[in-house]
């Protein structure tokens, strides 16, 4: 009968799943204004560069300002009052010892002066607030506000990204969550110089989004070097690769065909070819799995 020998080898023990992904940036924010108003003028635009505390947006200020304006003439004529009452002191704490004049009159012209004077630093910070400045260097995402737009107090109105603070964010099956922590992944990013970026799982989202059932995922990128930090781009698309052990390492699989495989009393064997003598000898194996042409043992 003719026979077929061949020469077999271990096979590797790793199963590769690949899922899309999405180059984001680990910090993001959504800010807005501290007071609310009419935005006056808008200042940055989309994707747009920023440093931190360059403003972004400015509202209408013609209202803080006269605030700010009565506030000041308050405090003006409070103080005038203050300084008339040091000036009687002396002669009011005689008159407080005669009982003639109360001690809260002259108590009540401090506060006066005090309260009038907060709230200039009241209307001063309001002032400053009509600008909406940025709180890190970064870059913007996304504006939702134009000027001449009434807009509330903390509404948000900007969304930015830090600058050079990148991961990569995949939607994980309900099927390969559990096993996540234990598997590497790595990414191939369209754009950029290296074939491969090594992937750090920072953090799984604990529920599942409602339209797809799956897992929001966020991987930390490991020693990127600068030239492809530069390369990078938020919204760059990934190909992420989970690879994840199907056997532990003692076991070494072999794929051979399928008709290779025989039963000897219910004990699985091969035919093994010695080298040095040409003599048959028949090696049990233990099956790892079949195919549709070959097993795995």
């Amino acid at each position: 009968h003719p026979v077929l020998v061949m020469t077999v080898k271990s096979q590797a023990t790793t199963e590769t799943r690949h899922l899309p992904g999405v180059v984001s940036s680990r910090y993001a924010t959504e800010i807005g204004f501290q007071a609310g108003g009419r935005i006056g003028k808008r200042l940055v635009e989309v994707g747009q560069v920023v440093r931190q505390g360059q403003a972004l947006l400015k509202l209408d200020a013609s209202d803080y300002a006269l605030a700010l304006s009565a506030a000041e003439d308050q405090a003006a004529a409070a103080k005038v009052d203050a300084d008339q009452a040091n000036l009687d002191q002396q002669r009011f704490a005689a008159l407080v010892v005669d009982g003639a004049v109360s001690v809260a009159d002259n108590e009540r012209q401090k506060a006066r002066a005090l309260q009038a004077s907060r709230q200039v630093q009241l209307a001063r910070n309001q002032a400053r607030y009509a600008t909406l400045v940025a709180p890190y260097d970064g870059v913007v995402t996304a504006i939702r506000a134009e000027a001449g737009q009434v807009v509330g107090e903390g509404q948000p109105i900007v969304a930015m990204a830090r600058a050079g603070e990148f991961e990569i964010v995949v939607d994980i099956p309900e099927a390969l969550v559990s096993g996540l922590a234990k598997q590497s992944a790595q990414a191939t990013i369209a754009g950029t110089a290296s074939e491969r970026f090594a992937l750090t799982l920072r953090e799984v989202a604990p529920a599942a989004s409602q339209p797809l059932r799956t897992y929001r995922a966020h991987f930390s990128l490991r020693d990127v070097s600068p030239a492809d930090r530069a390369q990078l781009r938020l919204g760059m698309t990934a190909d992420v690769s989970l690879i994840h052990a199907i056997h532990s390492a003692a076991i070494k699989p072999t794929r051979i065909p399928a008709s290779a495989l025989m039963q000897v009393q219910g004990q699985s064997s091969v035919w093994l070819v010695q080298a040095k003598s040409s003599r048959l000898l028949r090696q049990p194996v233990r099956v790892l799995g079949y195919d549709n042409e070959t097993v795995s043992v």
